[in-house]
């Protein structure tokens, strides 16, 4: 593969009692990096060297500034997430990654998904299918396969939450979108807590 484009756009979400979501940022262009491959026991919420060689952007996220990762290998597409926030959030604190399924309208039912909780690096399966609304399935439930794995957990010393998510290119499986060479591909990423 040669170059992934990615269009990514930050969106901060807060689900609380009353499940509001908010736009919070607008649309930015840039190119994922070509790069090593991160063994999947590496998938941890540390970052090391292993992301040395992605694109890094920096962007906010509601009231919280972050830096998104984003690179791929031969046979992977890597995102990590270091969302700053001063303090641990009392409750639920997950990234989300969302693959736009080509019809151009991001967080739609049919988009592939990739989540986890900050649960101290504990690595999860993080392939989900976009219901609509607020309502996500394991693709394991909805008839595909888990391809995906995230860790997440919050570094008290940084004072950050920091998320890593590995998901295969091209899968075959028909609930993810199959990123191929030159592919321009439109995802939006950002948090939640509840």
């Amino acid at each position: 593969m040669e170059r992934a484009k990615v269009l990514a756009r930050a969106i901060g979400i807060g689900l609380a009692a009353v499940l509001a979501i908010t736009l919070l940022a607008a649309a930015v262009e840039f190119t994922a990096s070509y790069g090593s491959s991160i063994d999947l026991g590496r998938i941890d919420g540390v970052l090391g060297s292993d992301w040395d060689d992605a694109q890094r952007h920096e962007c906010r996220m509601g009231k919280y500034a972050a830096e998104v990762y984003l690179k791929y290998d031969d046979g992977f597409f890597y995102v990590a997430m270091v969302i700053h926030t001063s303090k641990e959030i009392r409750g639920t604190f997950e990234a989300w990654v969302f693959f736009d399924d080509g019809d151009g309208k991001g967080y739609e039912k049919g988009d592939d998904m990739l989540s986890v909780v900050a649960d101290g690096g504990k690595r999860e399966k993080a392939d989900y299918y976009f219901e609509g609304k607020h309502d996500f399935v394991l693709d394991t439930r909805g008839g595909g396969e888990n391809n995906a794995t995230g860790a997440g957990r919050y570094d008290d010393v940084g004072k950050a939450y920091t998320f890593e998510f590995r998901r295969e290119l091209a899968s075959g499986d028909a609930k993810d979108v199959q990123i191929e060479d030159e592919a321009i591909v439109d995802i939006e990423y950002g948090w939640s807590s509840y």
